[in-house]
């Protein structure tokens, strides 16, 4: 398989940052529309991977991907303002108007590097509960998804 030869071209993830999802690649910028702890030039890890595919592979997160299966990497380029925007309220015939420029802060990120460190564990199935007489039936689905020219085609293990 493709994985373990590390195979795949260039990656593409979707990550979970700043209170959004971004669909991001190698060398793309980010304009996130709040300040960061980071200061300009430090490297950071973006840890909420929900999704990381190539052309003809998808892994996708239950909810997110681990820590030892993806690494995004970003740096900060630039910390600064928003243009000036107004805001203004006017109430015709009534003498009212209300005027404020909003000026929000926002950060530039560069993505430097999608990288995938190991193939995905199968986990075991969850522990049975009270009433839980199907944990026997059920099969693992692996987060592999083959992208076929008509249909999704999921990778079932039945190894239980």
């Amino acid at each position: 398989m493709r994985i373990h030869r590390q195979e795949f071209g260039r990656l593409f993830a979707v990550v979970h940052f700043a209170g959004r999802q971004w669909k991001v690649t190698d060398e793309d910028l980010i304009l996130i529309e709040n300040h960061i702890e980071a200061e300009c030039g430090e490297r950071i890890r973006i840890e909420k991977v929900l999704l990381v595919g190539a052309e003809d592979f998808t892994l996708i997160g239950r909810p997110l991907l681990g820590k030892e299966l993806v690494r995004v990497e970003a740096t900060v380029i630039e910390k600064t303002e928003s243009w000036p925007k107004v805001h203004m309220r006017f109430w015709k015939r009534h003498r009212f108007q209300r005027k404020r420029i909003i000026i929000q802060p926002q950060t530039v990120l560069r993505i430097n590097s999608i990288e995938l460190l190991t193939e995905p564990r199968t986990q075991s199935p969850p522990p049975v509960t009270a009433g839980g007489s199907f944990s026997h039936h059920q099969n693992k689905i692996s987060s592999i998804i083959f992208k076929s020219p008509m249909r999704i085609v999921h990778k079932i293990d039945s190894s239980s």
